[in-house]
């Protein structure tokens, strides 16, 4: 069983809640639940036992080299894998995570995701067209 954690903080290194969790709960039971951004500092200075993503399903080669970087402490290369999702993760921060992870796997050519949930409202056109060139780009760096 494990804690997913998931608070989003300016500075992810600077965190009073996460550290006091972890004086009550072993870090092998917790994850990072915010993707590719925090993974890094959670993995390294907090020591949580893995990382939760929505980008690696464009890029599930380069999230999985990012772990293991991360488990070799290997966190200069961990910093330029992670370099990669970063444009994806802006937008996704900027418009809403579920929301784009949805749109970029149509737009990537991986799967048709069909009609969005109700309540939620699709990314636009000119939305569409920016974030197609960056789910485009990952995929094609997943590949190289």
């Amino acid at each position: 069983m494990s804690i997913k954690y998931a608070v989003v903080r300016k500075d992810p290194a600077v965190d009073p809640y996460l550290t006091a969790l972890l004086k009550r709960v072993d870090a092998k039971h917790v994850v990072s639940g915010i993707g590719e951004r925090p993974a890094i500092v959670h993995l390294r200075d907090f020591g949580l036992s893995g990382f939760t993503t929505g980008s690696g399903v464009i890029a599930p080669r380069l999230c999985r080299a990012l772990l293991d970087a991360c488990a070799r402490k290997d966190y200069e290369q961990a910093a330029k894998v992670r370099a990669a999702f970063l444009p994806l993760e802006d937008l996704r921060d900027e418009w809403g995570p579920p929301r784009v992870i949805h749109a970029a796997v149509g737009l990537a050519g991986i799967a048709e995701t069909g009609p969005i949930p109700p309540f939620v409202s699709e990314l636009s056109a000119a939305q569409k067209d920016r974030l197609r060139p960056v789910a485009l780009e990952l995929l094609k760096r997943d590949r190289a």
